[in-house]
């Protein structure tokens, strides 16, 4: 346990650790659950609470999966992964109201599967990825963010799939970022639906509006 986490943690080459159904409700400094060089760990069922700092942080920790957890109030972001977490399993959590990011990636945190997550209402981004490749965003519901509902930057070869996303600045916005995918998303009502800069984009989606990504438009928004 670091002095600074305020949750639970799994600390320095740790292994195999299940947190479930715990109740996480810390105002004072810290994370609400921290893993630093982990590996094969299972977060899930948990309620995580008006945390002041990451509700959850995964750093350079390895094939964990994060599940049906819900996470809100946070005062930074609801899931993050950095310092190289690769193999993660982000799967059906509710996240919301966070003052930061929904869900976030940096720091070459690869090969890793965001799917079937509610994001909504956190004051930032749904979901951010940064610098990392190879990952994957599906049968997420993602709106009524004040910036983007997922957003990319640097790296490349993501695929986005499936996800329906609305009311939000922008739904799918890609900057410098190579072989990104599209397919069968609904992006709606949103300022725009898609808007991609310096990239190289392709696939399908549904949605109205377009500016600078590749994409077949298969569908209007009502």
């Amino acid at each position: 346990m670091e002095s600074n986490v305020g949750g639970i943690a799994v600390v320095w080459l740790c292994c195999n650790t299940t947190m479930k159904n715990n109740n996480i409700n810390i105002t004072t400094s810290g994370h609400g659950i921290y893993t630093y060089y982990s590996i094969n760990d299972t977060i899930t069922g948990n309620m995580v609470n008006s945390i002041n700092q990451i509700d959850i942080h995964l750093w350079n920790s390895n094939y964990t999966t994060i599940s049906n957890n819900i996470i809100l109030n946070g005062n930074s972001r609801g899931i993050s992964l950095a310092g190289g977490s690769s193999n993660i399993f982000i799967l059906n959590n509710n996240i919301t109201l966070c003052t930061n990011n929904g869900i976030y990636l940096a720091d070459s945190s690869n090969n890793n599967l965001i799917s079937g997550n509610l994001i909504y209402s956190n004051q930032y981004n749904g979901i951010t990825i940064g610098n990392t490749n190879n990952n994957t965003i599906s049968n997420n519901t993602i709106y009524s963010h004040p910036y983007y509902g997922i957003t990319i930057s640097g790296g490349g070869n993501h695929t986005i799939s499936n996800n329906n996303i609305y009311s939000n600045q922008r739904g799918i916005n890609i900057a410098s970022s190579n072989n990104v995918t599209f397919d069968s998303n609904t992006v709606c009502s949103n300022t725009y639906d898609f808007y991609c800069t310096s990239s190289t984009t392709s696939g399908n989606s549904t949605f109205t509006t377009n500016n600078g990504c590749t994409v077949t438009q298969i569908g209007t928004c009502s």
